[in-house]
This record gives C-alpha cells, structure tokens and sequence, in this order.
C-alpha cells in the first residue's frame, strides 16, 4: 500500500509497505491547514476513519457528535492492547530466559576461573 501527501505537498511515498497490510495511522499535531480538505478526500477515499477531523469541521462539541468518535478510539485501543499485551508478555520471557541464562554463563565463568586459579597457584 502507498499513501501520498497531497500534491500541494508533492507525490512523494510517506510510507509503503506489503499489500496485506492495510492499516494506516496518521496524527496531526498541527490545526487544519489549506491541505486538511485534500487529506480528508484521500482519507474518505481509502476508507480511513478521520473522526476528530470531522468533528473539528462541524464545530460542535456535544455528546452526540463526540461519542461516536471517542468509541472508534477506544476501539482502535483495544485492538491495539490486543496485539500488544501478548507481544510484551512473550518479550518478558524472552528477556528472563536470555538474563537466566546470562547468570548461568556467569556462574560457570566464575567456577572456572577459580578453579583455574587454584590449579595454576598448584603448579
């Protein structure tokens, strides 16, 4: 999948990557801007949720119009938990299982530097 900036902003690749994944996550940290209607166009056209877009638009903050937004967040959030939570737990094995057996290696060196002491002290 590519997406492109708006032509204002040139037709360069921001990201590309396999055709199986079709996930795309953008953030603005800036207000709208002159590019805000093209990148809403592009959005729309590839089915790609811009909820605080919209509500910025219709200049209406009531529960009405921010909850369905809010719940396509938490949503997004959840999914996101989804697939990180498993991944931290099987990063935290990982990383018990490389320390234990760091601490293992150890333990051995230790062992066999003093025994290699003694036998040279021996001599």
């Amino acid at each position: 999948m590519r997406v492109f900036l708006p032509a204002g902003l040139g037709r360069r690749t921001v990201r590309s990557g396999p055709a199986r994944h079709k996930w795309v996550a953008l953030t603005f940290d800036d207000g709208p801007s002159l590019y805000t209607d093209d990148v809403l166009r592009i959005l729309d056209h590839n089915h790609v949720h811009a909820t605080f877009f919209q509500i910025g638009q219709q200049q209406n903050s009531s529960l009405a119009v921010v909850a369905p937004g809010i719940s396509e967040a938490l949503f997004a959030t959840a999914i996101g938990l989804f697939a990180a939570i498993p991944a931290v737990i099987a990063y935290n094995r990982f990383s018990n299982a490389v320390n234990a057996f760091e601490a293992r290696l150890q333990r051995f060196a230790d062992r066999f530097h003093v025994t290699l002491s003694r036998e040279l002290e021996a001599e």
